[in-house]
């Protein structure tokens, strides 16, 4: 059923206060309310970013008991394909799945940024950086909605880690939140239009996200257009008075009748203008009657074939992180071969918390190993250590490492115990008994083939010693069955990192304020997060982000730009060609870099601005291009409160990965007249001596008027003193020419 604004309005008016503001809740934990004798359904929401976790009762207990659905690889690996066509594949398969269990709409996906290594959810989430993530989002939200399912984007926003998440205050600049954390918001909204948006349990800069009426408000629905529903966190509104008045749309989970009575009374008071209640109910039930009907039939689900999306998905996602003496792939003859570690045998397929999700089946590495070599090959396999535990079990590690000595190859599986919604992670590092198992067997086999098992990054204090690394993360159900494909060149692996891999914790740019202390945690590094932090300071990483190798070799080359010199609204186009000089078939994530050469505000030294996965035969060659515009150039500016794009020089950088620069140019950026004369209008007489000379006709207009003054040597000292002060103190320069300098300036 489809309802204009007009049949919305209607019923609006229709509606008595008390059935008004009952809306404004949910019906139970899981469900909206629906109002039966005025047409009004109910739709039903429930998580899932990477499956359906739908509850058997259809309660709360479902992370518990929740119905068999696929569970896919997690964000953290979903997101290392860098492939916008399968994930849109996965939101498509996620939708089929809930149109079978009868959800409208599903709680994901999560874009928040990856800040540090710690965040307890790291593994539902994309990226470290916003264009990727964004262009996630963009991909599973449209799988989604073109298949009848609603998205809703959480969490809105700098929701980044667990401790006190559900009362810490976020206290990060205007400048940061627009580039970094607002960033995949907004490009995913303007260009995928979710149904819905999350606002979160914490804080930003002080004010409850469910009350904040700027980011809600201002920025979310007015700025951005906005026209979903803002639901809040499970629990997440502290007062339904305050949260009407900040733009909240929705309060989940229902059963709350205090907080339906207090704001009644509101209203009936005067406390709460009604058009605030009139105005959640109108969205409500845009989003009601819109899931109504984008309502699709009902057909069974093929979950072989999602099964099979799982696998492939990994085989994506799955990030080659060293190879240095090309033991993998492996020959299907090799032999006898050594599987360790308890890993292989009951791996860690998803995280912990409200993404968990029953999968229809789990193939393991070790059974899928079996499958594969089907006795040809003489495999044998050792725990290694106990999942959980810190402790060395002696029997379990001598037994392994005796397997190992007399074994041609060793697959050593290691991984994170446990990562989990509600927990931030201790530290980086591996189990003891873990890194201990890692440096006997690297010490005893050198053709040791070691596959992390981690939905973020790990310390590798083992990494001179290991010659080839696998990157596996919190790999779905079908996990056992992509990593034998990949290890034995079924499949050529081609993820790269979507986050960067430090050496240690103490080198991550969030370290000094992570994870915060009496209520509030400072985004100290600003702007600076992740690769945009250590390219910046020149620390090399393990692994930077943008890292993945494969068993074939790229070679970039001719990298042209449609102009060296473009204005402030235009755009240009970028093309280059990459060719598979290789021995084998392969795919290339081509990864483009902006890089401003000079800036009146610090910036990173390069930001993802584009990419392309692209599939190559060996001795194939193909053209890449992408297209930039301003919004690749611009900062956020704190004071004019917009995007803006400065002249000067700008550096296109395109590689495999952030630290892997094939090819450069240099193109300019300049100002027209009119923006000329804009800018030279703004300068006044608090604006520095740098300012006016920076701008070409406020530069004249002093050396017209100071004349060899400027020339001085001690004008350099002088460079930050606005220029009513210079005026003031220099006796040559006599206090009137300032009104002539100001009269000059504004024509």
């Amino acid at each position: 059923m489809e309802a204009s604004e007009s049949k919305i309005s209607e019923l609006i008016q229709k509606m008595t206060l008390e059935e008004k503001v009952s809306l404004c809740f949910g019906k139970d934990f899981w469900s909206t309310l629906g109002i039966e004798s005025l047409g009004i359904p109910s739709i039903i929401m429930t998580d899932g970013p990477h499956g359906v976790r739908l509850a058997k009762g259809g309660g709360a207990e479902g992370v518990f008991n929740a119905i068999p659905a696929t569970c896919f690889p997690t964000a953290s690996a979903l997101s290392s394909t860098w492939n916008e066509e399968l994930i849109e594949e996965v939101g498509t398969a996620i939708a089929k799945e809930c149109r079978s269990l009868g959800v409208d709409l599903i709680l994901a996906p999560g874009i928040n940024i990856k800040r540090s290594p710690l965040g307890g959810r790291n593994f539902e989430y994309y990226s470290e950086d916003p264009y990727l993530t964004a262009r996630m989002g963009v991909a599973f939200v449209k799988g989604l909605q073109k298949n009848g399912v609603g998205a809703c984007l959480k969490h809105f926003v700098c929701n980044e880690s667990e401790f006190e998440r559900f009362t810490m205050s976020s206290d990060v600049d205007e400048r940061t939140l627009r580039e970094i954390y607002l960033a995949p918001f907004e490009m995913i909204i303007k260009e995928a239009k979710p149904w819905a948006v999350m606002a979160s349990y914490n804080k930003v800069s002080d004010v409850y996200m469910c009350e904040n009426s700027y980011l809600l408000r201002k920025v979310l629905k007015e700025e951005w257009g906005f026209d979903g529903i803002v639901v809040s966190d499970w629990g997440a509104v502290r007062d339904p008075i305050l949260a009407t008045e900040g733009g909240l749309d929705l309060e989940m989970p229902g059963g709350s009748e205090e907080k339906k009575k207090r704001l009644l009374e509101a209203v009936k008071s005067g406390r709460i203008n009604e058009e605030l209640i009139n105005e959640r109910v109108y969205r409500i039930l845009n989003i009601v009657f819109r899931s109504s009907s984008a309502k699709i039939e009902e057909r069974e689900v093929d979950r072989n074939a999602h099964h099979e999306l799982a696998r492939r998905v990994l085989e994506e996602a799955c990030v080659l992180l060293k190879n240095d003496v090309n033991l993998l792939p492996l020959s299907k003859g090799i032999t006898p071969l050594a599987v360790i570690g308890k890993l292989a045998s009951s791996p860690k397929i998803q995280g912990g918390g409200s993404s968990q999700v029953t999968p229809t089946k789990v193939v393991s590495p070790l059974e899928a190993l079996k499958k594969f070599l089907d006795g040809q090959v003489f495999l044998n396999y050792e725990e290694g250590y106990e999942i959980d535990k810190e402790d060395i079990n002696e029997e379990l590690l001598d037994r392994a490492v005796s397997l190992a000595k007399k074994s041609e190859v060793v697959l050593l599986f290691v991984g994170v115990p446990f990562e989990t919604e509600g927990e931030d992670r201790f530290n980086m590092d591996l189990p003891k008994n873990q890194t201990r198992l890692i440096e006997k067997i690297l010490k005893e086999n050198k053709n040791t083939v070691v596959i992390v098992n981690s939905g973020s990054s790990v310390t590798m204090p083992w990494i001179d010693n290991a010659s080839t690394v696998l990157q596996a993360w919190l790999g779905g159900q079908a996990f056992g069955e992509a990593i034998t494909n990949i290890l034995f060149g079924i499949v050529n692996p081609s993820g790269k990192l979507a986050e960067t891999f430090p050496k240690s914790l103490r080198d991550n740019p969030s370290y000094i304020n992570y994870p915060g202390e009496n209520g509030h945690i400072l985004y100290g590094e600003r702007v600076f997060v992740g690769y945009r932090y250590y390219d910046t300071k020149s620390i090399e990483p393990l692994f930077p982000f943008g890292h993945g190798l494969s068993y074939t070799q790229f070679e970039y080359s001719n990298l042209t730009l449609s102009s060296d010199t473009i204005g402030t609204k235009d755009t240009i186009q970028v093309e280059l060609e990459v060719e598979n000089t290789g021995g084998y078939e392969g795919k290339e994530v081509v990864q483009l870099y902006i890089s401003a050469k000079g800036s009146s505000v610090a910036r990173p030294v390069k930001e993802l601005r584009r990419f392309e996965k692209i599939h190559l035969k060996s001795g194939e060659k193909k053209k890449v291009s992408f297209l930039l515009d301003y919004r690749d150039f611009a900062f956020y500016h704190t004071v004019k409160k917009d995007w803006i794009v400065e002249f000067g020089e700008y550096e296109v950088l395109v590689g495999s990965s952030s630290s892997d620069i094939r090819l450069k140019e240099t193109f300019r950026i300049v100002y027209s007249e009119e923006e000329e004369n804009v800018l030279a209008r703004e300068l006044s007489p608090q604006s520095k001596l740098k300012e006016w000379l920076a701008n070409p006709k406020g530069k004249a207009v002093l050396e017209k008027y100071f004349g060899k003054f400027l020339e001085q040597p001690m004008v350099y000292m002088m460079m930050d003193m606005p220029l009513e002060r210079i005026v003031g103190m220099v006796p040559q320069i006599p206090p009137q020419l300032l009104e002539m300098i100001i009269q000059e300036i504004r024509g």
